[in-house]
């Protein structure tokens, strides 16, 4: 067999195969073979007609046979031989085929996604510095608080308080639903908690259940849903149920009710472990994703399209799944999501080009710099889920290789690893100083 190679672009090939007369003779005689066997033809029992007969009858479907079999065996020896990397079927193209000729057909492929690979070690990145006080600690102790408050209905004819909390229905007015019961969706919030001026919160103080009230919201220019920002729009609210929150004090018989600590301090040492747990965790994330970001900058990439296509399927799905949004219309989700098709459809362009470039750049730092997920770090990795869940090691690992997940777990490790390798190898200076206010409600 005969292949020649044609580079294209975006990480095309062209493969032109020539299948020798010798196995398309011997195709040929099996798929006549096939066809004679169940041959339904006038003047002979099925399975007893000439082979000649059967050759002048049925040369249209045998055709047809033997071209789907020669380029399906053939393809894939083509790709075995030239060593390519398809991450799809071939589109394939013949002009004929001949019983005693060689058979020429092309076959256009995806490749993997090809990279030169950029600088990735002494980077600079600056990390931020986060300074957590008393005070921070405190508010955290009183968000545990607010969380265990015992909920209790107001009475009848009782009006929504500071600190209630308040269930409504609201619905955005137009001229068309102004006398409309319909159009309503529900809503739950704490009274007086945000005075944003584009919350409900502080509208609904005084209101009773069942009491009707028109408000207007003011959105800011910067606000994230596109065709919010800038406006003032106004709302009908209806409140449908009030809650008082008896909040428990923050004392040592409040800790001790949580059932792990033996007093206040306890439970004020624990929550500063995880508060700085977590911010230490976040800024190094950040970092990495910074370095990470130099290094696909510093890199150029072939990927076909086809590959960038799916990437753009998956990711508008999860984007539905995230907005329990069950609408295909790319154009009529960008409708709702404030966006114009366009802007909408770059959107799914760019984010589904930087995540193709950082998977391909994680595993050819990983090939490179010979980085391997060990199959203790697998199991060790099981087990804190198995210890997560209360199950036995064996039982999950089960799970993960029935489902198919043992691969993705690798995956995620192995590109964890690699972060931390150019993390390691990166030059961390220090950043701007935050407060933990500062640091939590960044943009």
């Amino acid at each position: 067999m005969e292949v020649k190679e044609r580079k294209l672009e975006n990480a095309s090939m062209e493969l032109a195969i020539t299948v020798p007369v010798e196995d398309v003779t011997k195709q040929f005689d099996i798929e006549y073979n096939k066809i004679q066997k169940k041959a339904k033809i006038d003047g002979f029992r099925v399975g007893k007609a000439p082979i000649e007969v059967v050759k002048k009858k049925f040369k249209d479907n045998a055709v047809s046979g033997v071209a789907e079999e020669l380029i399906k065996s053939s393809y894939f020896e083509a790709v075995k031989q030239t060593g390519i990397r398809p991450v799809d079927y071939p589109k394939v193209d013949f002009e004929e085929i001949e019983e005693g000729q060689p058979f020429n057909y092309k076959a256009i492929v995806d490749l993997y996604p090809e990279i030169e690979l950029g600088n990735y070690k002494g980077i600079s990145v600056e990390e931020l510095r986060v300074k957590i006080t008393d005070k921070d600690i405190d508010k955290e102790i009183e968000s545990i608080c607010e969380k265990n408050a015992k909920i209790t209905p107001r009475d009848k004819g009782a009006v929504a308080q500071k600190g209630d909390q308040v269930t409504i229905k609201v619905k955005q007015l137009t001229d068309e639903n102004r006398d409309s019961e319909e159009g309503f969706s529900q809503m739950q919030l704490i009274a007086g908690k945000n005075s944003n001026s584009y919350d409900f919160d502080n509208h609904v103080i005084g209101m009773a259940v069942d009491e009707k009230k028109e408000v207007s919201l003011s959105y800011p220019k910067d606000y994230q849903i596109e065709s919010l920002a800038g406006e003032t729009l106004p709302y009908l609210v209806c409140v449908t149920e009030i809650n008082e929150r008896i909040i428990p004090a923050a004392d040592d018989e409040f800790a001790k009710d949580l059932g792990e600590y033996e007093n206040l301090q306890q439970l004020k040492d624990k929550t500063r472990d995880d508060i700085e747990n977590y911010v230490s965790n976040r800024v190094r994330g950040e970092a990495k994703s910074e370095i990470l970001k130099k290094i696909i900058e510093s890199s150029s990439y072939q990927i076909p399209k086809s590959m960038i296509e799916k990437e753009k399927e998956s990711i508008f799905a999860r984007l539905k799944q995230r907005f329990n949004l069950n609408i295909d219309d790319q154009a009529m989700f960008a409708a709702l999501m404030g966006m114009s098709p366009e802007d909408f459809d770059k959107k799914l362009l760019d984010e589904a080009e930087q995540s193709i470039k950082t998977t391909i750049t994680l595993s050819e730092i990983g090939v490179v710099e010979s980085i391997e997920v060990s199959d203790d770090k697998y199991k060790e990795h099981l087990q804190k889920i198995a210890d997560q869940y209360q199950k036995g090691l064996e039982e999950i690992s089960e799970i993960f290789e029935k489902n198919g997940m043992k691969q993705n777990v690798f995956s995620e490790l192995l590109f964890d690893m690699v972060l931390d390798y150019i993390y390691e190898n990166a030059k961390i200076k220090k950043g701007s100083s935050l407060s933990m206010e500062e640091f939590m409600n960044r943009q």
